[in-house]
């Protein structure tokens, strides 16, 4: 029996090229298709914040990965940077990371980002990005301070922005409040607009609208002023005081604006500089809002004094007048 012809036998078995499978050995992959974490991702920043995009790459190899824009720009390759905005940078903490940064995020920069690998077909991951925007009150087509006759019909506009849309509820302070705890909200008032129909002296106040999106809260406050014509009451429609005394006539005025005052004797205007003993002095009367208290003083009671006073006072809405009888023989005080 013959021995095996072993010559040449390295003891490896040999494969046909045309049959052999290569594989790169340099690749960390060996071979195992890219992978990322996750196919999908959302994420909701707000305008001028720094937005960072997740993107992790397993069994990367030597293939290289890219991020393009909603629009289908490229913005990066590898770690290059490829558009002229310095804002966007690839941020990489471990080898499988290739979140891209965003800085300064603007309204502009939502959509969706993908996250490429150029492998044999290549392989993307999904990010979309959101962005809200604060509040915002837009002055110019928001309402002022507002002067209305009382009757009329008041409309306060609070014109507002923001991503999600803001809501709007409507407050009401007093002009001289300081404290946030003092202003009342109005009840069924919400939206943009708030109407007051009939609007009377005791809506005089603060109005103050809020828009609330969730990202930010703003306030714009307006003034409403109320204007109405002349009302005059009298403490007493009949007076009298004992000759030589000194009397003072009272006469209150209700008004917005207030305008002119006068006192009249006998349908005469009193004047205290031909009759140096009248005197005519205005002071707040505090009990009442909108109301002063004019006081005719009469020094040294005449006889002649006594008559029929008439308190007289106009605005440029109307006019109002009250009368009152005094007499100066004997003192007496009696009310109608």
């Amino acid at each position: 029996m013959s021995a095996p012809n072993t010559e040449g036998d390295t003891g490896y078995e040999e494969y046909d090229d045309e049959n052999y499978e290569s594989f790169d050995y340099s690749d960390p992959g060996l071979g195992l298709e890219p992978e990322f974490d996750a196919h999908f991702t959302n994420l909701s920043y707000v305008v001028g914040e720094t937005a960072i995009l997740p993107c992790r790459v397993k069994n990367r190899g030597n293939y290289q990965v890219s991020w393009s824009s909603p629009d289908q720009v490229f913005l990066t390759v590898e770690d290059r940077r490829t558009v002229d905005d310095s804002r966007f940078d690839i941020l990489r903490s471990v080898e499988e990371e290739w979140n891209l940064q965003l800085r300064t995020v603007l309204w502009e920069d939502r959509g969706t980002y993908k996250c490429i690998v150029n492998y044999h077909q290549p392989k993307s991951k999904l990010v979309n990005l959101s962005v809200r925007v604060p509040a915002t009150i837009i002055d110019e087509l928001s309402s002022g301070d507002a002067t209305v006759e009382e009757g009329a019909t008041v409309i306060l506009n609070c014109n507002v922005t923001g991503v999600p849309y803001p809501t709007v509820s409507w407050y009401r302070r007093r002009f001289d409040s300081k404290s946030e705890d003092e202003r009342e909200r109005i009840v069924n008032s919400t939206g943009e607009a708030l109407i007051i129909p009939n609007v009377t002296r005791y809506c005089d106040d603060i109005y103050e609208c809020v828009a609330d999106n969730g990202v930010s809260a703003v306030s714009r406050q307006m003034r409403v002023t109320v204007e109405f014509e002349p009302e005059i009451t009298l403490p007493a429609s009949r007076f009298g005081q004992i000759a030589g005394k000194t009397t003072m006539l009272e006469c209150r005025i209700t008004a917005r604006p207030q305008g002119e005052t006068v006192w009249r004797k006998n349908g005469k205007i009193v004047n205290q500089k031909t009759d140096k003993r009248y005197q005519l002095h205005a002071y707040e009367y505090e009990q009442a809002p909108h109301t002063i208290s004019v006081f005719l003083t009469i020094k040294n009671v005449k006889k002649s004094d006594s008559g029929v006073y008439e308190c007289f006072s106009t605005n440029p809405l109307g006019n109002d007048s009250e009368k009152m009888v005094f007499t100066g023989k004997f003192y007496a005080l009696l009310l109608l």
